[in-house]
Order: structure tokens, then C-alpha cells, then sequence
């Protein structure tokens, strides 16, 4: 179930950016309302390498840190 909604978040993600970045940024943002759900255990992120997890969390933190004081632009 992760995988389609991260595709699908990515999707629009990547629309609203106007297409600015690759695709796995898109895919690694889409992780971010998806990892930490307290809702219910998520076996995909669970299962993913500490790496790939060490790395998706630090561009996501990166792109907050960055993006922190950006107003909203609709």
C-alpha cells in the first residue's frame, strides 16, 4: 500500500514543483506523512535498509531546514 501512495504523492509533488528535481527526491519526500503513521506499523519503511532510511531522512531534513522560512506560494 506505501508504494502506490508514495507514487502517487511523488506524482503531485513533482506537478506542483513544476518538475524541477529527479523523481526519487519526489519519491523520498512522499515518505515523510508515510514513515512515522501512529496509526499503524508501516512494513515498508520498515523494511528498508538503516541506510536507505538514514538517507531518505536526511534530504528530508534537509529540504525542511531550507525551506523552513519559504512562504507558501499558491
Amino acid at each position: 500500500m506505501a508504494e502506490h501512495y508514495r507514487h502517487t504523492i511523488a506524482n503531485v509533488l513533482e506537478e506542483y514543483d513544476n518538475y524541477n528535481r529527479a523523481y526519487d527526491f519526489y519519491l523520498d519526500l512522499s515518505w515523510e506523512g508515510l514513515m512515522k503513521n501512529q496509526d499503524y506499523t508501516n512494513i515498508a519503511w520498515e523494511t528498508l535498509a538503516d541506510s536507505v532510511k538514514n538517507r531518505i531522512e536526511g534530504e528530508i531534513l534537509i529540504y525542511i531546514e531550507s525551506n523552513k522560512y519559504e512562504a507558501c506560494q499558491i
